[in-house]
């Protein structure tokens, strides 16, 4: 423990900025003194005084760091129960607030919850179609087309580009939605996730066909539409039965045949996922 001791002048600064550190070392400091003074008056002169309250104490660095721990454990406690009484007088606060203004309680909560909603669906839509890569086995060379602030084009403007294109192997387009499915005229109707394609989709992309076939130019003329189903809703609907293939199902009311089934790896190239 130093001899020196800090100015008296000093410890009045800590009424405007706490300093436990030296808060500590002055009790500490004290202690020993009185101890000091005290051998004195027996008798002993100052250094053997010193020498037997030092070792009376005992390891004054341990007790400093001792002590700190125990502050800094009683300060932590205080905080958090600090916070956590401000956190019930706020709560009580907005409680006695939304009684006396049931109306404006109600129209915050609805306008909160839109917004949430709101902000997820545009992130959806944008994680979708912008920052996650279009799949395909040629991913770096396959582009997305939009017009007026990445509207889709119709069905219309794309046949207009696919006959007058000349810098592309393919375009494709495809539109996304929700219909409704049932496995056969007997069954009941479920909501399910399809898309519509155009001719070429397939190739276009690279992806594999894990059982029977991808659409064909036949496909756009046949009088009875076909359909081909992703491996996950395969798996799901018909337990991997390869002989649905071929079998007839019902979308939107309308009979498909279906003609084959798309390797587990496709995905959607609007939405990044496995529609049928």
């Amino acid at each position: 423990m130093s001899e020196a001791r800090e100015p008296k002048w000093r410890r009045y600064l800590r009424l405007v900025r706490a300093n436990p550190a030296a808060d500590l070392d002055d009790e500490l400091r004290d202690h020993i003194e009185s101890t000091t003074e005290a051998l004195v008056a027996r008798g002993l002169t100052r250094d053997a005084a010193r020498a037997e309250a030092l070792r009376r104490f005992g390891d004054v660095s341990r007790v400093r760091g001792e002590v700190r721990r125990l502050d800094e454990r009683h300060f932590t406690s205080a905080r958090r129960a600090a916070a956590i009484e401000t956190l019930i007088y706020d709560l009580r606060y907005a409680a006695r607030g939304l009684r006396r203004s049931p109306g404006f309680a109600l129209v915050a909560a609805l306008s909160i919850a839109l917004g949430i909603a709101a902000n997820a669906t545009v992130f959806s839509v944008v994680n979708a179609l912008l920052l996650r890569p279009i799949p395909g086995t040629h991913s770096d060379r396959l582009m997305r087309v939009y017009v007026n602030h990445h509207s889709p084009l119709d069905w219309h403007d794309l046949s207009w580009f696919r006959a007058r294109a000349t810098s592309f192997d393919h375009i494709i387009g495809e539109r996304y939605g929700a219909i409704g499915f049932r496995a056969s005229p007997a069954s009941e109707t479920e909501r399910v996730q399809m898309s519509y394609v155009t001719q070429g989709f397939f190739p276009a992309l690279g992806v594999r066909i894990a059982a029977g076939r991808a659409f064909d130019q036949m496909d756009a003329t046949a009088p009875d539409p076909v359909v081909v189903l992703s491996y996950p809703f395969w798996q799901r609907r018909f337990a991997g039965d390869s002989s649905v293939i071929g079998k007839t199902i019902s979308l939107a009311e309308h009979p498909l045949t279906v003609v084959g089934v798309t390797a587990p790896d496709f995905r959607s190239s609007v939405m990044n996922s496995n529609a049928v």
